[in-house]
């Protein structure tokens, strides 16, 4: 049962934070906080902030990223259907870099990891 929604917008980024708390716990019963990533500037700043309240209430940050698979128009844009397949595994290789890197910082600042 979700006991309460609270909303936190920063006019000075598209950073929006949604917290659910449920239950008579409240906040103090977070065990998983998710850090959705672009790798953007507001991005990072969520990071940041993710693993202050990880490390806070002792929760795992599982930190997402999501690769979009490359598009019919810019594979035909390209023209060639094996540079279309190429891109997009490097764009992969480099996605799952770049959260590694993350769960490597969440781990050096004492906070239990996880990733998707």
């Amino acid at each position: 049962m979700i006991k309460k929604i609270l909303r936190r917008f920063s006019p000075s980024s598209h950073v929006v934070a949604l917290f659910v708390i449920s239950g008579d716990a409240g906040v103090n019963s977070w065990s998983r906080i998710l850090h959705p990533t672009d790798f953007s500037r507001a991005s990072r700043a969520a990071f940041r902030w993710a693993i202050q309240l990880g490390r806070r209430h002792g929760a795992e940050v599982v930190i997402m990223h999501v690769v979009l698979a490359t598009s019919a128009y810019e594979v035909e844009l390209i023209g060639l259907p094996a540079f279309g397949e190429a891109y997009q595994a490097e764009r992969r290789r480099w996605s799952e870099r770049a959260v590694a890197e993350l769960v490597a910082r969440a781990r050096r600042r004492g906070v239990r990891p996880g990733a998707w």
